[in-house]
């Protein structure tokens, strides 16, 4: 992997003011190898569950 495409610790603050690409030009955080859309998607899926279970436990229902 390119140097430039590395993250350097102090553009942490960066990542969330101006994006991904404003750290790694191919718009990628890590190796991709081995990656699908699919496997993305499932990730995705089970990150979004986890934040329902969480945020429909923890907190009560404001209607």
């Amino acid at each position: 992997m390119p140097t430039a495409d590395l993250v350097v610790p102090t553009s942490d603050a960066l990542l969330f003011t101006d994006g991904v690409e404003a750290v790694a030009s191919s718009g990628v955080l890590g190796d991709p190898h081995g990656i699908s859309s699919e496997l993305g998607f499932s990730c995705l899926n089970a990150v979004a569950d986890l934040l329902a279970t969480h945020t429909t436990t923890r907190y009560r229902r404001l209607t």
